[in-house]
């Protein structure tokens, strides 16, 4: 069974960030200083794992005042494709949501916004380059989540805190 653990900056968050450096680091060319930027040890950080217990996907939430940012998504290339990095979000949304966030933003790389729409995100904002790729701001409201395909029956299983 797919499974995802929440887990503070201040935790062992090993498996988080081995999967960021695979995928941002190695795949995507983000330099050490922009990965890995301070902001670890006080964020959330949700990690799931595949029916074998292999962590396979990431995401990261910062408390923001009204609001909760997520990033550093990722899912293994070998990975992609299954299912997990929707899992992975819905998984924040429902969290961010559940510790009273007003709404949650991300800032999507551009090639990914269609993934963020289909789960209620709208683009916020102008496109901006960050660590050199295409991103656009994007958001969504708890409503506009609990009302989106990706929640309507699902949303929290499979998890735990």
């Amino acid at each position: 069974m797919i499974r995802g653990r929440y887990i503070a900056g201040d935790g062992d968050i090993a498996d988080a960030l081995a999967i960021r450096k695979e995928v941002f680091q190695e795949e995507q060319h983000v330099p050490d200083e922009l990965e890995f930027d301070g902001k670890d040890e006080y964020a959330m950080h949700i990690v799931v794992y595949d029916d074998a217990d292999r962590p396979v996907a990431t995401g990261r939430m910062l408390a923001e005042p009204g609001q909760m940012l997520i990033g550093r998504i990722a899912v293994r290339r070998a990975e992609r494709g299954k299912g997990y990095g929707d899992f992975t979000v819905r998984m924040m949304l429902d969290k961010a949501f559940a510790c009273g966030a007003e709404k949650v933003v991300v800032h999507a790389q551009a090639h990914a916004a269609g993934f963020y729409e289909k789960l209620g995100f709208h683009i916020s904002g102008e496109e901006m380059m960050e660590a050199g790729i295409r991103h656009l701001p994007m958001e969504i409201t708890e409503p506009a989540f609990r009302n989106s395909c990706a929640c309507r029956g699902g949303c929290g299983k499979g998890t735990d805190a």
